[in-house]
């Protein structure tokens, strides 16, 4: 998992925080863990929207659910969220809060870019706080 973030899944996010990964001095990989579904018939087909033009290595799996049933164990956000050593949650629906409450339950570290956090995160308004966060949860053994 990048240290971007399980958040960066969807252009309108991805697009500003992608772009500035220069500035972050980020060298890290965008990955998606795209959700797919397997049918009776045994076609594989995954979410409509998937993986988006920011992904770098598309990580395909047959874990259909999303968005309120984020936190089900047929979610995609399990993999996510334990993949990370840091999480960036960038705005986001109910998927970007079951990633939240999933890193919160897990231990892993978490920070808010943006306008809004929900209770018990710590939010970083400016994008070099976002910097900070990283390089001192990575530089960790």
């Amino acid at each position: 998992m990048s240290p971007v973030g399980p958040a960066v899944l969807w252009r309108r996010r991805a697009e500003p925080f992608c772009g500035r990964r220069d500035e972050l001095g980020s060298t890290a990989l965008a990955i998606g863990i795209v959700p797919g579904d397997i049918a009776a018939n045994g076609d594989y087909t995954t979410k409509r929207g998937y993986p988006n033009r920011w992904v770098e290595l598309a990580i395909y799996t047959h874990l259909p659910r999303s968005g309120e049933d984020g936190k089900d164990v047929l979610s995609r956000n399990h993999i996510n969220v334990l993949s990370a050593d840091a999480i960036v949650a960038l705005p986001g629906g109910p998927g970007t809060q079951s990633e939240i409450a999933l890193a919160q339950q897990y231990g892993i570290a978490l920070i808010a870019y943006g306008r809004h956090a929900p209770s018990g995160v710590e939010r970083a308004p400016l994008i070099g706080r976002v910097r900070e966060f990283l390089v001192s949860q990575l530089s960790q053994p």
